[in-house]
């Protein structure tokens, strides 16, 4: 018997240790929109109207990089005397939740919180089902969800497309503008051009 689980340990294939666990996550939340956006490697799967914090220093919620420090179901917030459910640390004493009752539903949207950023109950339930510690989290002033979320990087503060630039026609001839500025009239182009 002894000699049998000697063998087994020896050809057995010590595969648990050895693999390295890659996290397909990735979390932006967007402070001009007050949407949070969940990628699955890199392709967008969910989008969430949020709260983010109302204020300054304090009361606002940190923009930069990010990782889910630590998650707890049900956690009560002395600082604030609330509880909060589906905690999802993030930045500090910052993270993601939702609150008891659903009043604050109506500010979803909207900067409303003292820093975390507020979800609905449904939307903070189907997220920390799943969401492992450690998931990369982009607070960004602006983003845009149709740029690739391959191009974050943990300097990354806004992710949006440039504007288009308007096209100039070159054509003289076609254009409802003078040729240069200074020719007020046909006359004065033939004069400056001595014809």
């Amino acid at each position: 018997m002894i000699g049998f689980l000697i063998l087994s340990l020896l050809f057995s294939p010590i595969n648990g240790a050895s693999k390295k666990v890659i996290n397909p996550y990735k979390i932006v939340i967007c402070m001009k929109k007050q949407t949070m956006y969940c990628f699955k490697d890199d392709v967008m799967f969910f989008e969430t109207k949020i709260s983010t914090g109302m204020g300054q220093g304090f009361f606002a919620t940190p923009i930069g990089f990010f990782r889910v420090g630590n998650k707890a179901e049900v956690a009560y917030a002395e600082e604030w005397e609330v509880w909060v459910y589906h905690w999802m640390q993030f930045a500090g004493r910052n993270g993601m939740h939702s609150l008891q009752g659903m009043v604050y539903y109506k500010l979803l949207g909207r900067k409303a919180s003292h820093g975390c950023v507020r979800l609905n109950h449904e939307a903070a339930k189907y997220l920390y089902s799943f969401i492992p510690l450690l998931t990369p989290v982009w607070v960004l002033e602006e983003y845009d969800p149709s740029m690739d979320v391959k191009q974050l990087t943990p300097k990354t503060r806004i992710l949006i497309k440039p504007p288009v630039a308007k096209r100039v026609n070159l054509n003289p001839l076609m254009s409802k503008t003078p040729v240069a500025p200074h020719f007020a009239s046909l006359r004065n182009f033939f004069i400056d051009f001595g014809l």
